[in-house]
């Protein structure tokens, strides 16, 4: 009666540790913090610090655009044209009218190529994340293979103990398995040490650098295939890079006609009493006009600004050659990374589950021995690792693809 008793006490003991451990579990699991990308790249977008500097560069150049409206400060003269008093005078000197309308228009082209770069800060802004994200979710994930094959291996090499001690298996098989097993270790703690960086990666581009509980929501999943087209001049019109290039142009040209309009002659406005007090207002007003015969400055800048307009045409050339490229290259690694996935995805994965199952039920029927079992276990979390690298190159040369063309 008694040993019953104690016997039921140990039960309850166990239960209720049983029951804490699954409360802490499930505690801890609640205590993580589940990561979408989208919700990255929204965040991303608020608090990156370079798409910050960015946004001040286009209200920088907005709060100029009233400055392309640039009058000259006047001049107050003092001057004594009768000998015996000082009269007080006035001048001020206006640019050709024109040339305010083209710096205006030269300004509103400064806003319009911060716009684009801070455009194009915002589509890398969202490449990088979302790329960050499946590393993200590749690392976690290889992590947790790599915790259920060392659950196997750890479980192994208890046994390999014991069965040592009685004799069934050799000591070269005790200490495979052992070397095994460290080697695991060791990659685990790479892995893990994999989730921490790529974890942080995201929280930089988050704004936010402390985050340890961060982890993705869901596992990664295969993007929708795209089409492979061949390279227009349309294919890239969602791409930022080529609107800057384009601005880029435009505010050339208006460099140019600034500068052209700039050598046309300015008018010169004043007041200034040369003769009597008495003097009729009429008399007392200067008119004037300034002569820019001093061509050479003039037309060193507008050749420079010419030159200008050739050399954003060439860079706007050479970008379009350069993203074409780019462009071609990602097909082809697209092309690449589908068919390997292809693979694993019809063969690869029941392979590995094949693998798993009959290594399993052979080692307990006593089929294969042990360094056979360990060898097969092995291969098929080898094909597993593969078959999510694979899976991470698809998805990313996907979203490389959609990078260049302006379609994040």
């Amino acid at each position: 009666m008694h040993t019953r008793l104690e016997f039921s006490r140990k039960n309850k003991r166990t239960l209720i540790v049983f029951i804490l451990s699954q409360l802490f579990l499930i505690h801890s699991a609640f205590a993580q913090s589940p990561l979408y990308a989208d919700s990255a790249v929204a965040r991303a977008l608020v608090h990156y610090p370079q798409l910050k500097v960015s946004n001040l560069q286009v209200e920088q150049q907005t709060l100029l655009k009233p400055a392309g409206f640039n009058l000259y400060s006047p001049e107050l003269l003092f001057q004594s044209p009768t000998g015996d008093q000082m009269r007080l005078g006035i001048m001020q000197r206006f640019d050709f009218p024109t040339l305010y309308c083209q710096q205006m228009k030269l300004q509103s082209a400064a806003v319009g190529v911060s716009e684009t770069q801070r455009d194009i800060t915002v589509n890398y802004l969202k490449y990088s994340v979302r790329n960050s994200f499946i590393e993200f979710q590749y690392w976690y994930e290889t992590q947790q293979i790599l915790k259920r094959f060392d659950s196997i291996l750890s479980d192994l090499v208890e046994i390999n103990e014991v069965r040592y001690r009685v004799g069934q298996i050799s000591n070269l098989e005790k200490i495979n398995g052992e070397a095994k097993y460290k080697n695991l270790r060791f990659t685990l703690l790479q892995a893990e040490a994999e989730v921490t960086r790529a974890r942080k990666q995201i929280l930089v581009y988050m704004g936010n650098l402390e985050d340890s509980l961060l982890v993705p929501a869901y596992k990664m999943k295969k993007l929708d295939s795209i089409e492979v087209i061949e390279v227009d001049s349309g294919s890239f019109y969602r791409n930022p890079l080529l609107n800057y290039y384009q601005k880029q142009i435009e505010y050339n040209q208006r460099l140019h006609k600034v500068e052209r309009h700039r050598s046309y002659p300015g008018l010169v406005v004043g007041y200034l009493n040369q003769a009597g007090p008495n003097t009729e207002t009429q008399y007392r007003l200067q008119y004037g006009i300034t002569l820019p015969i001093w061509y050479w400055q003039y037309n060193a800048r507008i050749r420079a600004a010419k030159k200008g307009i050739e050399v954003s045409e060439a860079q706007a050339r050479t970008g379009t050659f350069q993203l074409n490229s780019e462009y071609y290259q990602a097909q082809a690694r697209y092309r690449q990374y589908s068919d390997g996935l292809k693979f694993y995805e019809q063969a690869g994965l029941l392979q590995a589950a094949e693998v798993l199952k009959s290594a399993a039920t052979s080692y307990r029927l006593g089929s294969i021995g042990y360094y056979a079992y360990l060898m097969n276990i092995e291969q098929a979390f080898t094909i597993e690792r593969n078959y999510l690298e694979a899976l991470k190159n698809y998805n990313q040369s996907i979203l490389y693809v959609n990078y260049l063309k302006g379609e994040l």
